[in-house]
């Protein structure tokens, strides 16, 4: 058996003075053009400054003519620019082999290496074997370290277009082209496409295979053995590689590890329970109890077809509510003819919704993917919400078999919804009032980027509802963002003396947007002492971790300190993709442990499922519901206003 393994290999390399070029950068244009025209230099830009050089070690011709600057770096004052250069020598090695295709991942930046031969091809689709590289420095002390990441991932191809899918008789609605015309291998396309030709048994086995851990962690080992071998020698100029080192754990005053244990979950009276949550709700029951003295209304709203079906999932419903929440609740029916838009929406007008306390809209699971205006299901839930009634969607699908598992997050959905909250975690007494403010962004049909930053947290994970938006365009972000903080100053933080703010966030930090907002608040408080933490939350990168080569499952809890800034922390058991957890270097408050502690806590908050989340409800849940907003948005007459009212905020409408 073998120990702890990430998949980072470290670069020793001399400490020694070469020669670049460089230009003032003026814009995304010029920089595209320098490098669109010249192909054997590379262009990298720190700033305002573009650096450039040879990729063939050779003079740059390039300088005589353009008004350049010649640099002198060397990897203690340029890491960013030497980690580019090793970026370059890892590219060449690759080519040598003429084995791959290369190619530059869009949004990540990551080295593609593509093999050229397919682990499977028909007439319309290729799959293919990649290894993605990704270089990485960090200071550690007083010295600079310098190595690259390896994962491995699937590359789906197709080579048939919109009308090649039709002529074969598959579903080609909503489906994406390429520039080249082919289909977008996205899941749908994907999914359409083996279950339309017969080919999911086939095509299941081959994604089941790839992400066994073992292959993965074998296959990366392998290109990293390979790399390990071919970078020693010069990287650029005088710079040389002089070792290339991937051990396992533990390494020697460099990346820390230890298990963060688990949060304590309290329910009813304070009381602390081991275990699944489901058992300890059971046994004692939740943590804030909804009132029993009104009975409440559930009401189901179904296709006739189905009433045996419910009738026999609603006795089970509530005797799982029962057991876990001791809330005894009131089923009501109402009937539709056809499952369409009209026929529900007909549906929840007769039944005076206000007579319930909450919607369940049985549907064909294939319903939730329709286009919002024609599903019944976003429908009802515009409609609803704007009757400050909230909705919980279930398929028939999973009706006809539900499980205890099942029956449970059902429940735990519902019991959220009527304002119950299931179990707390606990929360580490500071000096200081501390508050967490989840921010998560989705994309509409216009391929825009629309911003949540409706959600914040005390530090025990209790959800406070308050009159932010909930959903705010690109462009108005930083205003937005300025007014909720303003907003919390004059409302949750009113009289404090000392506070925490901490920005739990889907991407970078940008100093014309957060750092902005924050500063003109600060502006207006100087009085109260506040200290502050923009933390990116993401597993967008291309660190893995694997125990015993991939034989068996991580620890959760498991955390890697890479740096006084970063670290990687294992929430989900089951996968090597650690939740990587970043510190901006212009915070205030830079306690990695402290952080990283609290947003794992925060992944066992989740009342989506008994289960703990793969992501701290603080992004999780903004996410979601600017995602749900953007597609009710679509329903003809939504009031958006209304997600504004008590009534709507004060619960987890969007679960």
């Amino acid at each position: 058996m073998s120990g702890l393994y990430l998949n980072y290999c470290f670069c020793s390399l001399t400490d020694s003075d070469t020669d670049v070029f460089s230009i003032d950068y003026i814009n995304h244009e010029q920089l595209s053009s320098l490098r669109k025209e010249y192909k054997d230099i590379c262009f990298y830009r720190s700033g305002n400054v573009i650096y450039f050089w040879s990729l063939k070690n050779s003079d740059n011709v390039l300088a005589e003519s353009l008004s350049t600057v010649k640099v002198n770096i060397n990897p203690t004052e340029y890491p960013s620019v030497v980690s580019k250069m090793l970026e370059n020598r890892i590219y060449d090695l690759f080519k040598t082999t003429e084995a791959y295709d290369l190619y530059y991942e869009k949004y990540s930046h990551n080295l593609v290496a593509k093999k050229k031969s397919p682990i499977y091809k028909d007439d319309a689709l290729c799959v293919f074997q990649c290894a993605k590289i990704s270089t990485y420095f960090f200071r550690q002390d007083d010295k600079i370290h310098f190595g690259f990441s390896v994962s491995s991932s699937l590359d789906y191809c197709f080579n048939w277009t919109k009308r090649d899918f039709a002529n074969h008789n598959i579903d080609c609605g909503g489906l994406f082209e390429n520039k080249s015309g082919t289909v977008a291998a996205n899941t749908c396309a994907l999914t359409r496409y083996k279950e339309a030709r017969g080919l999911s048994h086939k095509l299941d086995k081959i994604k089941l295979d790839a992400e066994n851990k073992a292959k993965q962690f074998s296959f990366t080992k392998k290109v990293i053995s390979w790399l390990q071998k071919g970078l020693i020698g010069q990287l650029y100029g005088n710079i040389k590689i002089t070792d290339c080192v991937n051990n396992y754990f533990p390494y020697d005053k460099v990346f820390e590890n230890e298990i963060i244990a688990a949060p304590k979950k309290y329910y009813a009276n304070d009381q602390v329970i081991s275990g699944l949550p489901s058992v300890a709700l059971e046994k004692v029951g939740p943590y804030t109890a909804v009132s029993n003295d009104t009975v409440r209304t559930i009401t189901l709203v179904a296709s006739k077809e189905y009433e045996g079906t419910l009738n026999v999932f609603t006795k089970q419903l509530a005797t799982k509510i029962k057991k876990m929440f001791r809330l005894d609740l009131k089923y009501e029916y109402s009937w539709v003819e056809k499952e369409s838009v009209q026929s529900f929406g007909e549906a929840i007008l007769d039944l005076n919704a206000k007579n319930s306390d909450l919607v369940i809209l049985v549907i064909k699971k294939d319903y939730r993917y329709m286009k919002p205006a024609l599903s019944p299901y976003y429908y009802c839930k515009a409609k609803l919400i704007g009757q400050e009634v909230p909705t919980q969607c279930i398929c028939i699908e999973t009706l006809k078999h539900p499980n205890d598992f099942i029956l449970g997050n059902i429940s735990l959905n519902i019991y959220a919804k009527l304002g119950g909250t299931a179990w707390g975690i606990e929360k580490k007494d500071t000096t200081k009032r501390e508050l967490i403010i989840g921010i998560g962004s989705t994309v509409n049909y216009n391929n825009q980027q629309v911003i949540s930053i409706a959600n914040v947290f005390d530090n025990s994970g209790v959800y406070l509802a308050g009159a932010c938006n909930p959903i705010v365009e690109i462009d108005n972000y930083p205003e937005e963002l300025e007014k909720l903080i303003g907003q919390l100053f004059e409302t949750l933080l009113l009289g404090e003396s000392d506070v925490h703010l901490i920005f739990h966030i889907y991407k970078s930090v940008g100093k014309n947007r957060e750092i902005r907002a924050l500063e003109k608040v600060l502006e207006r408080y100087k009085h109260i002492n506040i200290s502050y933490a923009f933390v990116h939350l993401n597993y967008g990168h291309n660190f893995r971790v694997y125990f015993n080569d991939g034989k068996n499952d991580l620890r959760k809890g498991q955390y890697i300190r890479l740096n006084a800034l970063e670290s990687l922390m294992i929430v989900n058991d089951k996968s090597p993709i650690p939740l990587k957890i970043s510190i901006d270097k212009r915070s205030s408050f830079k306690d990695i442990y402290y952080i990283s502690q609290q947003a794992f806590f925060f992944s066992h908050l989740s009342e989506r499922s008994i289960m703990p989340s793969k992501k701290p409800i603080t992004i999780l849940y903004p996410s979601i519901m600017a995602n749900l907003i953007e597609k009710l948005k679509i329903v003809e007459k939504w009031d958006y206003d209304k997600l504004r009212v008590k009534g709507v905020t004060e619960k987890l409408w969007f679960l």
